[in-house]
């Protein structure tokens, strides 16, 4: 049998002090983007350093005012960069476990060639909080954002979605 030397109250004090002290840096990162929970348009221009457009404005000022924003425009206006910024802001501006992002679009090549590689580069140039594959954002072990694209004939596809704050983006 093993012999294990016993845990003191020191020892126990210490455990708690790294914990608090790892929960402190964890949520820091969080904390900095937190001016901008309110402010997606703030979030884009102060916090990513980016620049969007008149029309981009008024998308992002309809999310934060709406509970449905639909934009209809043609091809090649910049909807989906937008949309990266906005999921990059729901996740990134709102406290850990807080806010869940879904992207959803027709095809796996729309979800993951168009909409995710925008929010790739969104997370990897704005140094944002968590880590992304191909289709999903995760902060630690939570997923947090992910992308799918659910069959047609599929109604049950994104049934049971449950967080404090969801943001759900349909790409054509």
């Amino acid at each position: 049998m093993l012999d294990l030397p016993r845990a003191d109250n020191h020892d126990l004090r210490l455990v708690a002090l790294l914990d608090a002290e790892l929960n402190e840096r964890r949520n820091s990162i969080f904390a900095h983007y937190a001016k901008w929970r309110d402010d997606p348009y703030g979030f884009i221009v102060d916090g990513l350093l980016g620049f969007a457009w008149s029309k981009q404005r008024e998308i992002c000022e309809s999310v934060r005012a709406n509970r449905r924003t639909a934009v209809q425009s043609c091809h090649d206006v910049g909807k989906d960069w937008i949309a990266a910024q906005l999921v990059a802001w729901g996740l990134s501006c709102n406290d850990p476990g807080t806010a869940l992002a879904v992207t959803i679009a027709p095809t796996a090549h729309q979800v993951r060639g168009i909409l995710w590689r925008e929010i790739n580069r969104t997370h990897a140039t704005g140094g944002l909080p968590g880590r992304l594959n191909q289709t999903e954002w995760l902060h630690g072990n939570e997923l947090v954002g992910f992308g799918r694209s659910p069959a047609d004939t599929d109604p049950t596809a994104i049934q049971g979605i449950h967080a404090p704050k969801v943001l759900v983006a349909l790409d054509e």
